[in-house]
């Protein structure tokens, strides 16, 4: 799960409604505590300044060259864009694959809101699906995953007239997920549909 952090643009609407209520009155007090969230206003609005002119999604130019200079990633003419993908892919390639590794890419690098690990074994040996809203593709998740293992990323897809959602993969095909607690259901008459959305599952399987 992603947090973002917020910038506050005004203390004074933030700190002075917690005055207790002997010094709610007082001018002075609060004239004084107004001026110190005058600079807290400065100093807050600075830091933001220099952390997205060298946040990776949004540095350009020199500030991304930096970026990558750190990453030890040569720009070699490409574009701002090109360049952010080439430093993501290698910042995700000096992983170690497990699952918490792909997790991590999928929300830091490719703003990821939700993101499940789903192996796929007994019916897809070595290899699982990354259930995610992320802008990482299969072609990132092959370089991302251990050798020999193979990544497959499944969206929802809606269905307008009945309102229910499924998982499907690249391919269309349909994803059942089944949780620990209810291996069973996987015979139920509902089973093209999601069983679980957490992330205790057992196993996975595609309907084609």
């Amino acid at each position: 799960m992603s947090i973002e952090i917020v910038q506050t643009v005004d203390y004074d609407t933030v700190v002075l409604p917690l005055a207790i209520r002997k010094f709610k009155n007082s001018s002075n007090l609060l004239g004084e505590v107004s001026t110190n969230n005058t600079q807290l206003n400065d100093l807050e609005e600075a830091i933001f300044e220099v952390r997205d002119e060298f946040w990776l999604d949004t540095a350009v130019g020199v500030q991304l060259d930096a970026i990558g200079q750190i990453k030890n990633v040569d720009r070699n003419g490409l574009s701002d864009e090109d360049y952010r993908s080439q430093i993501k892919e290698q910042i995700g390639i000096r992983v170690s694959g497990t699952p918490e590794d792909i997790i991590a890419i999928s929300t830091t690098l490719y703003g990821g809101s939700y993101n499940n690990y789903i192996p796929a074994y007994p019916y897809e040996p070595a290899s699982y699906y990354l259930y995610t809203d992320s802008n990482i593709t299969n072609k990132l998740l092959e370089k991302f995953s251990p050798s020999g293992v193979l990544g497959m990323k499944a969206v929802p897809i809606y269905d307008a007239g009945t309102g229910s959602k499924k998982i499907v993969d690249a391919l269309g095909r349909v994803i059942l997920t089944v949780p620990r607690f209810a291996r069973s259901t996987i015979h139920d008459e509902q089973s093209n549909e999601l069983v679980n959305e957490g992330l205790s599952f057992i196993t996975a399987f595609h309907e084609l």
